[in-house]
């Protein structure tokens, strides 16, 4: 017969010597989270067409001209990240990542935080809703090529990981300034984008405590597999005896 052995182990060692034995290392890793079309969410909103929704367009609009109504600015939320992540993890950082397609005059574009209970929806939304936003939060970008750009997060992922928000991060889009003499925009592709590689993506990056209470069953079998369990994830590796 087959002796099962049970064992507890607490494991205060450095990440390297976790990485020997079952090749994952406690360090700091990243999650992304990039919308397909089915799953996206994220619309523009057009004052020059108030009443017209742009939620299954390819692109998203941020752009400054003229008059007010010339004035254009984006939505987008990415649903379900937090409990995508490991319990007891440390935020590091959080970057949105967006595609620029197409560009004119070097607008400068930040983001501001979305409640997350505003309720907008990506088939319905239009320049007359509201949704409360924060003061903007994040680094003021100038576009000047038509790359993907990063803005910084951190500081709402980590919130929304404490606790604070919910489980969705909800961000706007727009330009700096407002009816300029000078028309500046910035098109990024959507979730709805042809080119998937393209779609904008939220990166968040974390690390796990290095000491973790591990649980598992150990078959006393030759080169057999087992798998440890922590409140941080699973980890696996082989027995040898000799």
């Amino acid at each position: 017969m087959k002796r099962l052995i049970t064992f507890i182990i607490v494991w205060v060692l450095c990440d390297w010597v976790l990485s020997l034995f079952a090749g994952k290392v406690f360090g700091q890793d990243s999650l992304s989270f990039k919308p397909s079309a089915a799953t996206g969410k994220d619309a523009s909103v057009v004052r020059a067409n108030p009443t017209t929704n742009y939620g299954s367009i390819d692109q998203l609009y941020a752009q400054s001209y003229n008059a007010s109504w010339e004035d254009n600015y984006f939505f987008i939320s990415f649903n379900g990240f937090v409990s995508s992540l490991p319990i007891n993890t440390t935020i590091d950082s959080a970057i949105f990542v967006g595609t620029v397609e197409n560009n004119a005059n070097s607008p400068q574009i930040y983001a501001r935080a979305v409640d997350p209970d505003s309720g907008w929806a990506e088939g319905t939304l239009t320049w007359l809703d509201t949704v409360s936003s924060s003061t903007p939060f994040s680094d003021t970008i100038t576009i000047t090529d038509n790359v993907r750009y990063r803005w910084n997060v951190t500081e709402y992922v980590d919130s929304a990981y404490a606790g604070v928000w919910s489980d969705t991060l909800g961000l706007m889009f727009r330009e700096l300034t407002t009816q300029n003499a000078t028309q500046t925009y910035a098109y990024f592709a959507s979730s709805d984008n042809v080119t998937a590689a393209s779609h904008p993506e939220l990166i968040v990056y974390y690390h796990l405590p290095s000491s973790a209470a591990l649980t598992g069953i150990i078959p006393k079998v030759r080169n057999s597999t087992i798998r440890l369990r922590s409140p941080n994830g699973t980890i696996e590796g082989k027995v040898v005896y000799k």
